[in-house]
């Protein structure tokens, strides 16, 4: 009910004519943490009411996710796709994911043996208990040619990423098979481990020209408050950095679960202050 109230109270303000000295500078953004947390402990109550109902519960482990949507006011060009990468203070990831890394071919290595390199180097490098799986662009050309390959390869994995020396050469293979599914691999610098661990383990979205509503993970369910406040902070941060002309560009910025509705957390038509003024929760 508390997500209900608090998306019913911001969509009757939009359906008002708000006075001038109520719209949000478009030059800065500060939210609210108080409000912040208001809305994630909303979204945790509101995942507890409804996971009562399996019915209603997404399959896999996305149900437990909660994600940041960004609206822009004007769509990037039309010919935009780029992967963003964003680095949590806090990664959701558990350890049971399974990600898949394409890799450049090694001189002089067979590709049987380019895997082998790679996985010792993950291992040793990374200390992550993700189980990956290594496909050097020599395998990819050859063994997933047809449409029914590439649909195998996409249901082998959770995630994919992709080595940032032959990124711009995975679209010619992979497609629209991947892109349509929202699956495309996120570019790392597999050369530095600092950066490669940092990447896998944080979160991601597309910038592309289809459309001005984008939306990336920045948490569980389970995570404390404080965390996903910082994971939000940070995300926001990134997103302030890569969208089209900034700060003016952005329109509004919302939290939701997999079956939730947006709780808005920044809008520039509005003063959302008074949206939350008369909703009181622990929010500890």
């Amino acid at each position: 009910m508390i997500v209900e109230n608090l998306v019913g109270r911001y969509n009757q303000k939009r359906k008002n004519k708000m006075p001038k000295e109520c719209l949000t500078d478009r030059r800065t953004l500060s939210l609210n943490n108080k409000n912040v947390k208001l809305s994630l402990t909303a979204l945790k109550s509101h995942f507890q009411e409804t996971s009562k109902s399996p019915k209603t519960l997404p399959l896999g482990d996305e149900l437990n996710r909660i994600f940041l949507q960004f609206n822009l006011v004007k769509n990037p060009d039309k010919d935009t796709f780029k992967a963003v990468n964003i680095d949590l203070p806090y990664t959701y990831k558990n350890g049971t994911e399974t990600w898949c890394l394409f890799v450049a071919d090694q001189n002089g290595k067979s590709s049987d043996e380019t895997i082998e390199f790679f996985q010792e180097y993950l291992k040793d490098k990374l200390n992550l208990c993700q189980s990956f799986d290594i496909v050097p662009l020599a395998v990819l050309r050859k063994e997933f040619k047809s449409y029914e390959d590439k649909r195998k390869l996409l249901r082998s994995s959770d995630q994919f990423f992709a080595d940032d020396r032959i990124y711009h050469r995975l679209m010619q293979y992979l497609g629209s098979t991947f892109t349509k599914n929202r699956k495309f691999p996120i570019p790392v610098k597999v050369r530095h481990p600092k950066k490669l661990k940092s990447a896998l383990l944080g979160s991601h979205f597309f910038l592309t020209g289809k459309g001005n509503c984008f939306s990336l993970t920045i948490g569980l369910i389970t995570m404390d408050n404080e965390e996903l406040l910082e994971n939000i902070t940070a995300a926001i941060s990134k997103i302030l950095q890569v969208i089209p002309k900034g700060k003016p560009n952005l329109r509004s910025i919302g939290l939701k679960t997999r079956n939730s509705v947006v709780i808005p957390l920044y809008d520039t038509h509005l003063e959302l202050e008074s949206v939350f003024d008369t909703v009181k929760m622990d929010v500890s």
